[in-house]
Formats: structure tokens, C-alpha cells, sequence
């Protein structure tokens, strides 16, 4: 129990001073302290929960571009093991909050969904054993596949994130409590002191500008500030309660300062991965596609027909793999960067979308209706992802249709 600083006031019998002391147990104060120490020590527990989450989702991307570019049944049966660990971390957290109960609901439902969705990869043909009429259609659901993949993952880790923030959030604002309530305590202190300082002597005014001294401290932010009053008296106990007040303060402070370097460290991590990612992919990538190339230039009068053709698909698989690491780290910036927002010209990106799908199938002929004089409020490069995905969906689900038109305008 916190003790307050009793009130001492003085008893005049035959001529001599006695000074009498009593202590007021001030249970008004510890209440709300202990109640907000164990809400930082509720949101801390909910933070490593979270923290643990992320790392799951993180190996758990992790082992997928590792069964993707060697499908081998160890990383597969990795994936399910890692899989399973994130559904029961999942299951083991406890939230109070209505968003943090939504949020993990989102995590609950893509966690369940993802197995199915990875056997449907896993189970898919490879686009080296599909035959030829059917190896392009097979790559595609593939690719579409590996898509709602990465996107799954991506959503995941982002709810990850935010309620590894809504917990930070928590700690703060339970700290806050915590600073408001000790303030409110150490100026009901300071006044009681104020008021009998007049009753006391020397040898108990000393110990009360020593805590006059010690709340200013405190009330400045130096946490690190000891009373150090020696004594049997309520002074004394008051300040051996003093000082494990500030011990408790400060632990509190230093596992939210730890909390935020953790946050920092998996921030940091993330964005290796990312740039990781890149690195050791593009490589084999850029392999396949020059030696594919130069077997084009150097025997391609040694090969038939059949063998020129294989090596486009190569090449062409490659450079949509490339495509797709791309598309992953400019999501990851995006993610990250602040929202920049202007007038954005919507018709202008819809034609530069069209363009470039147009060159890329020039066997292929597609009537566009973009309308002109499009525009809207809101980030350049978060449009330009929007409008290329969804003119990409557009050009890919038109792909049996004898005379397709792609129409761009907005919604009546």
C-alpha cells in the first residue's frame, strides 16, 4: 500500500511539547496507480503477443518464396509448420478493444484461408511440366495464385503492425494515467507538507524539504531521483514508498523504450527482406532470361520451332517473375511513405496503362474508352498501382474475347 505523508500536529501537557504523528493510508492513489500499471503490463503482454505474430508471418512469407523457387516438400511441410504456429498464436491472443477484436478477427480469417489458398499453389502444375496448350494458362492461375498470396501476406502483416501500434497506443496512454495520478498524489503531498511545516522542527523540517525537493525532481521528469530519507516514522515509510514508486516508473519507461527499439529492429528487418528479396531473386531471374537469349542468338538455327517457342516462355516467365518482385517492393514502399496528396490525372495514367499492355501484346487487339479529363485528390504513385492493377485484370479476363473493349470512366 502507498502511504501518504501524515499530518503531524503537536500535543501541549504540563509545559512540554509532544509531537504526535499518524499516517493516512491513501488507497484513493495506489488504486488507480496499480490499475494502470496493470494496464502497461496488459498492452506489454499484448505487444510481445503481436510481435511474435509478425515474426510468424514474416518466416511464414519467408518459407513461401523459398517453396516457390525451388518447390521442394521440405518448404512445403515447413510452410504448414510454420503455419500452424501463427494459427495458434492467433487462437492464444486476447484483445478488449473493438478494433483490436476486429482486426484480429481479419487475422483469424486469412490465417484459416491461407492454407487452402497455398495448397492451391502447391498443388498447381509447374510451368515446366505443363504441356504446351495448356502451360500458359496454368502460369497465369499460378501467377494469380501467387498474387493473392503475397496480398494475403501483406494484409496480415499490416494488421500485425497495427496492433502492435494500438498496444504501443495503450502503454502511452496508461503511462500518461500513470504520470497524472502520481502528480495529483505528489501535489496533495506537497500542500499537506506546506501546511505543517509551520508544526515542525528541525529535525523534521530537513526530511520535508528533502521531499519538497524529491517531487520537483520528479515532476520534472527525473525518474532516476531517490528520496533516501532514513527513518521508522511515516516519513520514513513514506519515502522507501516513494522511491519504489519511481523504481516502478522507471522499469515501466525502459520496457516501453525497449518495446519501441523492438518495433524499430522489425521495421528495419522488414525492409531488408524486402530489398533481400530482390537481390536473390533477380539474379536467377536475369540468368534465365540471358541464356535463354543467347541460346535465341547463338543455335537458333540449330532449333526447331518448338524449342524457339520454349525459350520465349522462358524468357517471358522470367520477366513476369521480375514483374511480380517489382510490383512486391514498390507495395512495400508504398506502404511505408507518406501519403503525398495532389490532383491526380487519372485519364492521362489510364492511356500510359493502355500503352504499355497494348506493347506488350502486339498480336493482340483491344478497343480502349477512356474518357478524358479524369481527375482526383490523392497519391500519385498509390493511383497509379490501383490503375494499372485494375486495367491489368481487365486486359487479362478479356484474353478469350474475339473484339474486347476495356472501358475507363467513372460510375454514373
Amino acid at each position: 500500500p502507498w502511504t501518504a505523508l501524515g499530518a503531524v500536529c503537536f500535543a501541549v501537557s504540563d509545559g512540554m511539547i509532544g509531537i504526535g504523528k499518524f499516517a493516512l493510508q491513501s488507497e484513493a492513489l495506489a488504486v488507480p496507480i496499480w490499475w494502470a500499471y496493470a494496464e502497461v503490463e496488459d498492452a506489454s503482454r499484448q505487444r510481445r503477443q503481436t510481435t511474435e505474430i509478425t515474426r510468424g508471418l514474416t518466416d511464414l512469407r519467408l518459407v513461401t518464396f523459398e517453396y516457390v523457387v525451388n518447390r521442394q516438400e521440405r518448404a512445403r511441410a515447413q510452410w504448414h509448420a510454420v503455419s500452424d504456429r501463427i494459427n495458434r498464436l492467433i487462437a492464444n491472443a486476447h484483445f478488449v478493444e473493438p478494433e483490436q477484436k476486429e482486426i484480429l478477427a481479419g487475422l483469424r480469417e486469412r490465417s484459416a484461408a491461407a492454407p487452402r489458398l497455398f495448397g492451391e499453389f502447391a498443388s498447381a502444375p509447374a510451368g515446366d511440366r505443363a504441356d504446351a496448350a495448356g502451360g500458359e494458362s496454368s502460369r497465369r492461375f499460378e501467377a494469380q495464385l501467387f498474387s493473392r498470396i503475397l496480398i494475403q501476406h501483406q494484409d496480415s502483416l499490416a494488421d500485425a503492425f497495427r496492433l502492435t501500434d494500438l498496444a504501443i497506443e495503450r502503454i502511452n496512454d496508461a503511462q500518461r494515467r500513470v504520470m497524472i495520478v502520481i502528480l495529483a498524489g505528489l501535489v496533495l503531498i506537497a500542500a499537506i507538507t506546506v501546511s505543517g511545516s509551520w508544526l515542525l522542527n528541525r529535525v523534521v523540517l530537513a526530511p520535508i524539504v528533502r521531499l519538497q525537493h524529491g517531487t520537483s525532481e520528479v515532476a520534472a521528469g527525473n525518474w532516476n531521483f531517490k528520496l533516501g530519507i532514513r527513518g521508522d516514522d511515516e516519513i520514513g515509510a513514506l519515502s522507501k514508498n516513494f522511491d519504489a514508486m519511481t523504481q516502478s516508473l522507471r522499469k515501466s519507461f525502459a520496457l516501453i523504450e525497449r518495446s519501441n527499439q523492438e518495433l524499430a529492429a522489425l521495421n528495419e528487418e522488414l525492409r531488408t527482406f524486402s530489398y533481400s528479396v530482390s537481390h536473390d531473386l533477380r539474379g536467377p531471374l536475369r540468368a534465365m532470361d540471358g541464356f535463354s537469349l543467347v541460346l535465341l542468338e547463338d543455335y537458333g538455327d540449330k532449333l526447331d520451332e518448338e524449342g524457339k517457342d520454349t525459350l520465349e516462355r522462358i524468357r517471358a516467365a522470367s520477366q513476369r517473375m521480375g514483374g511480380l518482385i517489382d510490383d512486391l517492393l514498390r507495395l512495400s514502399h508504398v506502404t511505408r511513405a507518406e501519403l503525398k496528396l495532389k490532383r491526380v490525372d487519372l485519364s492521362g495514367i489510364a492511356h500510359a496503362v493502355a500503352e504499355s499492355l497494348q506493347g506488350d501484346r502486339s498480336g493482340r487487339t483491344v478497343a480502349w474508352a477512356i474518357e478524358e479529363g479524369m481527375t482526383i485528390t490523392a497519391d500519385t504513385e498509390l493511383m497509379r498501382i490501383l490503375m494499372q492493377n485494375l486495367l491489368q485484370n481487365a486486359w487479362k479476363f478479356t484474353g478469350k474475347t474475339a473484339r474486347a473493349v476495356i472501358r475507363c470512366a467513372p460510375a454514373n
